[in-house]
């Protein structure tokens, strides 16, 4: 039996995590996890993976280079992405 979105978000593991978009995808496997740490990783990717980042990564980045990164992680068919708020990124909460 598959480990999925929906398992991950039902587990309440992570009391805090809220699903954004793509319900559609809730029943994707989830076959591994990976950290964002770099702004490449969608070449290091082998599908499946949940991508967990703050985005950091993707601060020194253009608004268009930041969308083609995220056009290139959807196509290596990823399960979904988890992303940390740092509040001290936006004191607005946003």
């Amino acid at each position: 039996m598959a480990y999925t979105v929906r398992k991950l978000l039902e587990s309440e593991q992570f009391p805090k995590m809220k699903l954004f978009c793509g319900k559609k995808g809730l029943d994707r496997e989830v076959k591994g996890i990976r950290i964002i740490e770099i702004k490449d990783m969608e070449q290091y990717l082998t599908g499946g993976e949940m991508l967990i980042t703050s985005f950091q990564v993707y601060l020194s980045c253009s608004d268009r280079e930041v969308e083609q990164h995220f056009e290139d992680l959807v196509k290596s068919d990823i399960s979904g992405f988890i992303v940390k708020k740092r509040e001290e990124d936006d004191p607005t909460g946003k």
